[in-house]
């Protein structure tokens, strides 16, 4: 029995020791990740920097790692963080832009507008599950108004995932539940029933459309769209 014990003791020291091994490899994965962004980070700055043309982003760039270094505040975090992000978008740097928004995201978790700029990011890097599922958070986030996130998505199963394009719509609908004066959602439903040929809900949606803003293409749309509904 004693041996028995000591057996299964050593065991569980070894399984023990394999975890904190594994633990310890990844602490020194993401170390080693965030110093090897931090050196492109920098790399980059001195290559954007000789650029007239960038100059004003890498600018920028240095007034908010000022501004982090300096405040601890939590919303000047927020902003500088969100603004580092915005700022290597614009010099199309996707995968730095991802970095600090995720940074952003992790002190403010509930930022429409930094969800939706995240999805927009991994967009342009062509990884549409990741894009997807920031986009969703987004709209989870959305307070009344905030439909960036719903238009995003649409335009991502529209142009881009493909393979999920029978979702466009679903998403629409679902946020003129929350977001049912949205102008911008009420006319891609619109134009979303009419490209389909679904000519009954495109008049639904065109009417609406109509009540909120009586113009001559709105007008001609609902006029063609009668006419067929009438062969």
């Amino acid at each position: 029995m004693e041996k028995i014990k000591f057996i299964k003791n050593m065991l569980i020291k070894q399984w023990l020791g394999v975890v904190g091994a594994i633990i310890l490899l990844i602490f020194a994965w993401y170390g080693l990740s965030y110093a090897l962004s931090a050196w492109k980070e920098s790399i980059l700055m001195d290559k954007y920097e000789l650029d007239m043309q960038y100059k004003s982003f890498i600018d920028q760039i240095k007034i908010n790692k000022d501004d982090l270094s300096k405040n601890p505040d939590k919303y000047k975090k927020i902003a500088a963080t969100m603004d580092m992000g915005l700022q290597w978008y614009n010099l199309r740097e996707w995968d730095l832009a991802v970095k600090w928004w995720k940074r952003g995201l992790n002190i403010e978790p509930n930022n429409e507008i930094g969800w939706t700029n995240l999805g927009n990011a991994y967009v342009e890097m062509k990884d549409y599950s990741e894009a997807e599922d920031a986009y969703e958070n987004a709209m989870e986030y959305a307070r009344k108004g905030e439909a960036g996130g719903c238009l995003a998505l649409a335009d991502l199963y529209k142009y881009s995932y493909t393979d999920k394009k029978d979702k466009e719509i679903t998403v629409l609908l679902k946020c003129l539940k929350k977001h049912k004066d949205n102008r911008d959602l009420i006319a891609r439903a619109a134009g979303y029933y009419r490209d389909t040929g679904d000519v009954p809900n495109a008049i639904i949606y065109f009417d609406k459309l109509w009540s909120m803003e009586p113009t001559m293409e709105v007008g001609e749309e609902l006029r063609d769209l009668r006419l067929k509904s009438e062969l």
